[in-house]
């Protein structure tokens, strides 16, 4: 939780992003009618005391968890419409929050606390429950599904359970199709020698245009510049290609990439990354070094570290432009794919001259899944994981690299 927070809240289709920093940003907003109830804002006066308050607290945020939301406790509710702004009692709210949306509900709710104070009354102010939508949506309270409508929670159908997870298995669809169309698109020629990576971080609900502006203006060079600096740095990221190494900006159908390359070089497999940033915020990478061969060795190795890293950074990358420049906070369908994997081993096993590692059974990898623009930020780690743990454990080096962190990818030296 913050006080000081200078994120972005979605509001809803009318209202669209909402900036609050201060308890005046607050009475400005309700005063002026963007904080009136609707699908995207509930309003609360005040957290119910014991079991009612936190079985109603369970309810709320898994409505809401289906599109995301907000929640505001410390604003008075008139006729749907935003009365008084009295705040609450800020002493122990976020941790009791934090403590019900990760028991009540099943699957457990992230949600993200928010404390604006009320410079007038020390410990008091209001609660920012920012509920993002969820990937394990629909969610249930006491084996009961609910959902939102434009100004109230309701009991899910077993129809609207289904359209749900029907829902969520075609985001999974597009974004395989989109994979195979990004290989598709690789600028090296076909078939490849090595294996490729390619990694697609896609927002399921953005504006077509969300990152336009970004994408024709000045700032686009500065803007990637220092994010892909600030990223490599944190990750202490030593293998290459990375991110530091995309400098030259070329237009591409769907948006921008950059690349390792000019578009005359005659590019070497081992040597192109490419990352492409949408027009709808989406971020894609292809990498031709997912695997390799020693100097006089032809055998090829895949490298699990250098897989991970360039996720990890693909993933982070998505989620700064989102809270940066978009605004969006969503969801998002991620996948990896890689390809020409037939009996590589990995590259642990050579460079510590052990037994590490087994030779991979399958031709390729691929790998879907759902997260947050929270989760992007602020556990991209976890994201990684969910999308890379199957491999490592398929390679028989998840020992080492499991479970991911940033510092898994220091325990094998770069090349």
């Amino acid at each position: 939780m913050s006080s000081d927070w200078t994120g972005a809240v979605y509001l809803g289709v009318d209202h669209g992003m909402w900036r609050p920093r201060t308890w005046q940003d607050v009475l400005d907003a309700a005063a002026g009618g963007l904080l009136d109830e609707s699908r995207w804002v509930d309003l609360k006066r005040e957290l119910k005391a014991g079991r009612p308050g936190n079985h109603d607290l369970a309810i709320d945020v898994s409505a809401m968890a289906l599109e995301g939301g907000l929640l505001i406790y410390g604003i008075v509710d008139r006729d749907s419409h935003a009365g008084e702004v009295v705040g609450v009692e800020l002493r122990g709210l976020a941790d009791r929050v934090d403590q019900v949306v990760r028991t009540k509900p099943h699957p457990p709710v992230r949600v993200r606390c928010v404390e604006i104070p009320d410079p007038a009354r020390t410990g008091w102010g209001c609660l920012l429950v920012i509920v993002a939508p969820s990937p394990q949506a629909p969610h249930m309270v006491d084996n009961v599904y609910y959902g939102r409508g434009d100004k109230a929670n309701h009991k899910l159908s077993d129809q609207d359970v289904r359209q749900a997870i029907s829902v969520r298995a075609q985001h999974q669809h597009d974004l395989s199709r989109q994979l195979r169309v990004l290989r598709d698109e690789d600028p090296t020629p076909q078939p490849h020698e090595q294996a490729h990576l390619y990694v697609i971080a896609q927002p399921l609900a953005a504006r077509d245009d969300a990152m336009v502006e970004l994408i024709t203006g000045p700032q686009l060079q500065p803007t990637f510049q220092v994010l892909a600096r600030d990223i490599t740095a944190e990750l202490q990221f030593e293998w290459a290609p990375h991110l530091t190494h995309v400098t030259r900006p070329q237009r591409r159908a769907d948006g921008v990439a950059f690349t390792s390359y000019r578009e005359r070089d005659r590019i070497i497999e081992t040597d192109l990354l490419e990352l492409v940033l949408r027009e709808d915020g989406g971020v894609a990478l292809t990498c031709g070094r997912g695997t390799d061969c020693g100097r006089s060795d032809p055998e090829r190795f895949v490298f699990p570290a250098l897989v991970l890293g360039l996720t990890h950074c693909l993933l982070s990358l998505a989620g700064r432009l989102a809270e940066q420049v978009s605004g969006y906070q969503g969801q998002w369908a991620v996948g990896v794919l890689l390809d020409n994997l037939k009996d590589v081993s990995p590259w642990d096993g050579r460079s510590t001259w052990g037994d590490m590692g087994v030779p991979y059974s399958r031709a390729e990898y691929e790998l879907l899944a759902t997260t947050t623009t929270e989760e992007l930020v602020d556990d991209t780690a976890l994201v990684v994981e969910r999308l890379l743990g199957r491999l490592m454990r398929g390679l028989e080096v998840d020992g080492r690299y499991l479970p991911y962190s940033a510092d898994s990818l220091r325990r094998t030296p770069g090349l």
